[in-house]
């Protein structure tokens, strides 16, 4: 489950892959303008940024049309959002906090999480469907 292999990336960077994933639609490019407000950032930084992430070889990006990610951006933010959801499910199911509270903590959770700690917190959940 873990990317193991793959360098550490910082929350800045998890935050524009986790983003980015969560906004596609039918394969089509993230308009900036719509990463820039769902991000709160300016459109100038998340043009820098993207540009940066491409660079990595985590985003396509295309001027005037927006960013993609690629197979190894995919990877990376199906696995921020995995551990979000098990924090989630952990933090509503064991410790009883209610949805609003729980998505909250696993916000900030998803990325301070050891690989070796979401994968033991996968196991002791009985590795929960990402649809619950």
């Amino acid at each position: 489950m873990a990317d193991r292999n793959l360098a550490p990336l910082s929350e800045s960077v998890q935050m524009y892959l986790v983003t980015i994933a969560r906004l596609r639609a039918n394969g089509q490019p993230v308009p900036l303008s719509q990463l820039a407000q769902e991000l709160s950032n300016s459109p100038v930084s998340v043009n820098e940024m993207c540009r940066k992430l491409q660079d990595q070889g985590l985003v396509v990006y295309r001027p005037y049309k927006g960013a993609l990610l690629t197979p190894q951006g995919e990877r990376r933010a199906l696995y921020i959002l995995r551990r979000h959801r098990l924090w989630e499910v952990f933090l509503v199911e064991e410790l009883g906090l209610e949805n609003a509270q729980s998505h909250e903590a696993a916000c900030q959770l998803e990325h301070t999480t050891p690989d070796y700690v979401t994968d033991r917190l996968d196991v002791y959940l009985g590795q929960p469907s990402s649809k619950q």
